[in-house]
């Protein structure tokens, strides 16, 4: 599956004019504020017709400006989720999400998208009994049940808490990799972008400067200066044992166990955590004597210098991890590549997102 696009669109006085292709998995879309990011995503769904090129999704014409051809919102199959969930308010949760439904639509489709965002308890409520990150649950399901070729979502989850922000970010990455249904993800946060994304695009007025991994796209000088957020590490590990008594668990990071704490009495095979960047300490020797549940050997692989941060990427078993220190630090600890260090992690500073 493919989206494929190369289109000029005027609105006022602000032009986009961009060419690009999208497959399968997950396309980022960054840049800063009115670079046209929105007005990209409105020009694919057909909210807003170009004034020239052309629009495919697999090899469906959507829009053609030498055939003068522009399919209706209804007949292009694409799915929109906006920050504004837009639900019905005098309808049920169940309601809301079959509205769009198609006729044909399979119905182990519509359990499986259920289940996979937690929403079967919810389908007899009202939109006013849920709370915000369950709204936006719902508003996904709702664009996914007419089994769409194609997602966008412009910054879904901007005003949500943070872990009900790093839940659906997980959601939305079952999804595609069981359904294969190809999603066009726009967002501010690096973070989220670096965990969901296979392919980041970056737009600055109104075109296409950068499309590349999003590990090459943000960690350069350029980009770390321009981040509002705490850089965070967003990892899938397999879990290789829980100490109840403890309310811990190991996780594998290829090799090497890091421990977290876990309160729930489930067993997942898999664990998605998050670690901010800052709450990871480097030190140059092994320390002993410390209330730390984490001490990891690792090796200095990439250091990117920006303003008034230094983040350092370590190779800890198999696993990459980012930490950032000031560079008063990084002078005084004479941080090199391919340097041995080791990284100190408190079980509490790791947020288990699932």
């Amino acid at each position: 599956m493919f989206v494929r696009f190369n289109i000029i669109s005027k609105v006022g006085e602000f032009e986009l004019n961009i060419a690009g292709e999208f497959k399968d998995g997950i396309t980022g879309i960054f840049g800063p504020s009115g670079s046209g990011k929105t007005t990209l995503l409105k020009c694919l769904s057909g909210v807003i017709t170009p004034d020239n090129g052309k629009i495919m999704v697999n090899e469906q014409v959507c829009y053609s400006s030498d055939k003068e051809q522009s399919l209706p919102l209804e007949e292009r199959r694409i799915g929109m989720v906006w920050q504004d969930t837009l639900l019905f308010p005098h309808m049920t949760v169940e309601e809301n999400i079959l509205y769009g439904r198609r006729e044909d639509n399979r119905q182990s489709f519509i359990a499986s998208v259920i289940d996979i965002f937690e929403i079967r308890r919810l389908l007899n409520r009202m939109p006013a009994n849920l709370s915000g990150g369950e709204k936006q649950r719902v508003a996904i399901v709702r664009a996914l049940l007419p089994e769409p070729q194609l997602l966008l979502f412009d910054e879904p989850v901007a005003s949500l808490d943070m872990r009900s922000r790093q839940k659906i970010i997980s959601y939305l990455k079952s999804v595609n990799e069981q359904h294969k249904i190809p999603i066009c993800y726009v967002s501010h946060s690096v973070s989220e972008l670096m965990f969901l994304c296979q392919e980041v695009m970056v737009i600055e007025d109104g075109r296409r400067v950068r499309f590349d991994s999003p590990e090459k796209v943000f960690i350069n000088e350029k980009q770390l200066a321009l981040m509002d957020e705490d850089f965070e590490n967003i990892l899938e590990l397999p879990v290789k044992n829980m100490r109840r008594e403890e309310q811990v668990a190991e996780l594998d990071l290829g090799g090497v166990i890091l421990k977290a704490v876990y309160h729930t009495a489930e067993n997942p095979p898999l664990l998605k955590v998050g670690i901010r960047a800052k709450d990871i300490l480097i030190a140059t020797e092994k320390i002993k004597g410390i209330s730390a549940r984490n001490i990891l050997s690792a090796i200095i692989e990439k250091v990117e210098r920006t303003g008034d941060m230094v983040l350092v990427s370590c190779r800890v078993g198999e696993r990459q991890l980012w930490v950032e220190i000031t560079p008063g630090s990084f002078r005084e600890l004479n941080l090199h590549i391919s340097q041995i260090v080791y990284l100190i992690i408190k079980a509490r500073s790791i947020t288990v997102l699932d």
